[in-house]
């Protein structure tokens, strides 16, 4: 295993450390599925099959990344239906707004400064 690899695994794990903590706290939890295509499956390790609730970042360049990450989560979840999970979507304009309708999606539109102060 090279020293990158490692390095995102124990990133991985710690990630899913501090959820547990907060979810022992009384706080929900999301999984954040906006990470590069070829770390999708690692980056559910430790998350139980089931897990209904997910969250990532959009933008309109990426619909079909959205859609994928969509996908990943319905199949980790064993959901038949979009309805039966929590998918939040941070950012993106209309494209996005309206793929997050067709999917029962929470979509939160990008807020603030664009630019930096």
């Amino acid at each position: 295993m090279n020293a990158n690899r490692a390095i995102r695994r124990a990133t991985f794990g710690w990630k899913r450390w501090i959820a547990r903590y907060w979810q022992a706290q009384g706080r929900r939890i999301l999984v954040d599925l906006h990470v590069p295509a070829k770390f999708q499956m690692t980056n559910l390790i430790g998350v139980p099959t089931g897990w209904k609730a997910y969250a990532t970042r959009a933008a309109e360049t990426r619909i079909a990344d959205l859609e994928s990450e969509h996908m990943l989560a319905m199949a980790h979840a064993e959901a038949s239906e979009p309805s039966e999970l929590v998918f939040a979507v941070y950012g993106g304009g209309d494209r996005v707004r309206d793929w997050c309708r067709r999917r029962s999606a929470e979509w939160i539109p990008a807020t603030g400064r664009s630019r930096p102060l």
